[in-house]
């Protein structure tokens, strides 16, 4: 089912962390509110899919959460409001000129730059490309890969300590899982492809992805 394809993707263009607490998709399009002490740091971007099983077979990491109903395929306003109504954004796009084409063959609407006013038609564009956007609300500082594009060794490390590592591929695949017990973790990714990996790190405050190109 194509609705089952359907994604969003937010992204913090500021400075600063935003709270997130509350925050949700007003009117009569997809619904989605944003859990309680939920936060995006600057530059960041969360990824909330209509189907989190089918996002994750499809791209290879989860997205943040899950949107009921769905994203029409002509035309739809979407509002995304603070906690008490109060409007941050809106974007209102169309499957007719000056609006490019998107809806069917996998194509999806991105903006050709972050910096541009997102209601203005002509600055987004179709894309077809693999998506690779693995920012999560909660990144953890501490965590280091390297070298990276990595063609031999690639070396982790964590402050919080690394219980495991997991290497996925871009359907979601697991390739490879290491068991750590300290900082750091080598992981040999010369048997792998060329190609784009989602390495995903389980330390004592959580998981974390990490995008990795083996070459």
């Amino acid at each position: 089912d194509g609705d089952d394809l359907e994604f969003i993707e937010i992204r913090n263009t500021g400075t600063t962390t935003v709270n997130l607490s509350g925050i949700y998709f007003m009117g009569t399009g997809l619904v989605y509110q944003f859990p309680a002490n939920a936060t995006l740091g600057p530059g960041l971007c969360v990824i909330l899919a209509s189907n989190a099983t089918v996002f994750q077979l499809q791209h290879g990491f989860s997205p943040f959460g899950q949107f009921t109903r769905h994203l029409s395929n002509n035309s739809e306003k979407i509002l995304l409001a603070d906690a008490f109504g109060n409007l941050i954004d809106l974007v209102e796009y169309s499957d007719s000129s000056p609006w490019p084409a998107a809806d069917g063959n996998g194509a999806y609407l991105r903006l050709k730059d972050h910096r541009l006013d997102n209601s203005v038609a002509e600055n987004w564009e179709a894309s077809s490309d693999v998506i690779t956007a693995v920012d999560e609300l909660h990144q953890d500082p501490e965590i280091t890969l390297y070298p990276n594009p990595v063609h031999e060794m690639l070396t982790v490390r964590s402050g919080s300590g690394i219980s495991s590592i997991c290497v996925y591929d871009l359907r979601g695949s697991i390739i490879l899982t290491l068991e750590g017990s300290g900082n750091e973790v080598s992981v040999d990714m010369s048997p792998m492809k060329p190609g784009i990996y989602i390495v995903r790190i389980f330390t004592r405050v959580g998981s974390f992805p990490r995008r990795v190109i083996k070459d």
